[in-house]
């Protein structure tokens, strides 16, 4: 019996070839598709994702499976696996203008189009573009400690995302008062500053403050 995370490795391994072939240039993290193009959000079955993304593009509609490498330490070891970015969705495009959400709906594995006022969602070309430049510029980080996934700016440093993490307790430098403030981490750190909750006399404030005012307390 194989077992469904093979069946995956195999089926991720064929949508790569597939796109591939279609244009030796391209990665599956990246459309291919060009010119005018409409963008349509689909939910599919769980576990679905590529079977629902082979049925379509066999049919000729352009795919979007925005996928991670996650990294989990077993037994002394670093095990890589891609995972998801959206379970049970993927992005898929048509011609602009073109109405064939029947031939999308009748793919394997697809359940819906994700409806808006009654119609198919209709996604800017910014919002792909947006997701892919995160996706190359390795925005969505996994949080090995708290195990959940995280967006961070372009150009962060890796060890401030270390040191620096949500809900951490931190000692905040204000040299406008003369002393220090606690506090708490509210986001990810990003262009040499973060976000934290300051612990004030009217209860939590969020404040962006730079980097060098803060002091991990962990």
């Amino acid at each position: 019996m194989i077992e469904s995370a093979e069946i995956s490795k195999s089926l991720y391994a064929r949508y790569e070839a597939m796109i591939a072939e279609r244009d030796a240039k391209s990665r599956t993290f990246r459309p291919v598709a060009a010119g005018a193009m409409d963008w349509h959000l689909v939910t599919t079955a769980p576990n679905g994702e590529w079977y629902a993304a082979e049925a379509l593009m066999r049919r000729g509609f352009d795919v979007f499976v925005p996928t991670i490498t996650l990294k989990r330490r077993l037994r002394g070891r670093t095990a890589e696996r891609q995972a998801m970015l959206f379970p049970s969705y993927l992005f898929v495009a048509q011609p602009h203008g073109a109405a064939f959400f029947v031939e999308i709906e009748r793919a394997p594995r697809v359940i819906a189009i994700v409806q808006s006022d009654g119609n198919p969602a209709l996604l800017p070309q910014r919002v792909i573009e947006h997701l892919c430049a995160a996706l190359a510029g390795g925005c969505f980080r996994h949080d090995f400690r708290r195990d959940c996934l995280r967006y961070v700016a372009p150009g962060t440093a890796q060890e401030d995302l270390i040191k620096f993490r949500v809900g951490d307790p931190v000692k905040v430098l204000d040299p406008r008062l003369f002393d220090c403030v606690m506090a708490e981490i509210a986001a990810a750190p990003a262009h040499e500053r973060i976000d934290v909750f300051m612990r004030m006399f009217c209860g939590k404030v969020r404040v962006s403050v730079s980097l060098a005012c803060v002091e991990s307390l962990t």
